[in-house]
């Protein structure tokens, strides 16, 4: 009887504790597992929905090459996704083809989970719009890219008593030109400030109206199968001006 009353006892807890941990073990803190002969692009930074889905729409496109078709992509972020971004991680589109990792991009344990060591380039996105300054968010960008120079230099294998150039480009977005300055001795860093562009666009297009429309369209793909009617344009113009 002692022995089943201790089982009555025991049991419950011991369930319920291991109840609590399956639901704090979340299932995006594994190592990625990647398709074979892939190549390999992580993303990282300030994660929104609709950044994630635009930059997702315009580097999956045909446009781009056949090539482009067998590259994974792995979105490195902190916090767990949401409904809509599971439901985009769901498409077809980008099934097999686009992973989520929970972690920091500053620590090595979570850039390794994200494969890191197999990616060719490493994107840092930053807010389209700060609600404060643009220090905290450029700082984190910051940080961000020290962390990966870091651990691009402590994998590579020593050569001449150097360490080899990481194998990985970064491309990073800042909000202040003044955060340049920080990233310009990295070698591998590309950097484009969203603001001095935004801005730099708007002032040419000033000086010459339609300026904007034409920098959007160049640096924009339009799949085949986007359903743009512009029959009847050139007629409507032509009325017009007469």
């Amino acid at each position: 009887m002692a022995i089943v009353a201790l089982i009555a006892f025991a049991v419950p807890s011991r369930v319920t504790r291991l109840v609590d941990l399956a639901l704090k073990t979340s299932a995006y803190n594994k190592t990625v597992a990647l398709p074979a002969a892939s190549r390999h692009a992580l993303v990282c930074g300030n994660i929104e929905l609709e950044s994630i889905r635009q930059f997702l729409h315009e580097f999956f496109n045909a446009d781009h090459g056949p090539n482009i078709f067998r590259t994974t992509i792995v979105i490195l972020h902190n916090d767990e996704p949401s409904m809509e971004m599971k439901g985009l991680l769901r498409d077809p589109v980008y099934a097999n083809r686009v992973f989520y990792v929970k972690g920091r991009a500053t620590s090595f344990k979570s850039l390794k989970r994200a494969r890191i060591d197999l990616a060719t380039c490493v994107y840092i996105l930053t807010r389209k719009h700060s609600h404060g300054t643009g220090i905290e968010d450029d700082a984190d960008t910051v940080l961000i890219a020290l962390a990966l120079n870091a651990f691009a230099c402590s994998a590579g294998t020593a050569v001449g008593g150097k360490p080899s150039s990481p194998k990985f480009q970064v491309f990073a977005q800042t909000l202040l030109p003044g955060s340049i300055t920080h990233l310009n001795y990295l070698q591998t860093a590309r950097v484009v400030c969203v603001d001095e562009m935004r801005m730099g666009i708007m002032a040419q297009n000033c000086a010459t109206p339609g300026f904007a429309t034409l920098a959007f369209m160049l640096s924009t793909s339009v799949a085949d199968h986007v359903d743009w009617d512009f029959s009847g344009v050139l007629a409507e113009a032509i009325a017009k001006s007469a």
